[in-house]
């Protein structure tokens, strides 16, 4: 990834490592939604205010993960979320994990869609969420 990217620290639980002594898959992907929230709060769109408005939702519609090098106990990881992709009605969000020496250790990508408060019907992203997120994107 290129370009500008808003970057989550944490550092890796000894309740988030399984038996092998690496971090659970789905601890992954808890992390990257922190970062989500973060990230979203960060640009002016905080999740808590958003569903307490109930103007609209932002529910995650797809996600996939690449795991290239495992997480230990007390690994401080960073994660840079960047824009992938601005749709119409939804957007993309890449994740990248990196290790303190600079190593990418895995990558996330979400898809999240607005819709209605009170239903399914997918909604234009308005344009103040466009303009928070476009400067984030993915240099081509």
């Amino acid at each position: 990834m290129s370009g500008n990217c808003y970057q989550y620290c944490f550092t890796a639980a000894m309740q988030e490592i399984d038996a092998a002594g690496v971090m659970f898959f789905g601890h992954l992907l808890n992390r990257a939604h922190l970062a989500y929230e973060s990230f979203m709060s960060e640009i002016g769109f905080s999740l808590a205010e958003l569903l307490e408005r109930s103007r609209y939702q932002l529910p995650l519609v797809h996600c996939e993960a690449d795991f290239l090098q495992p997480i230990h106990h007390g690994n401080l990881v960073t994660i840079e979320v960047q824009l992938e992709r601005l749709g119409k009605t939804s957007f993309t969000l890449g994740y990248r994990f990196i290790g303190q020496a600079g190593s990418l250790l895995a990558r996330v990508r979400t898809v999240h869609c607005r819709i209605a408060a009170r239903g399914d019907v997918p909604l234009p992203l308005e344009a103040p969420m466009r303009a928070a997120l476009t400067p984030y994107q993915v240099d081509e």
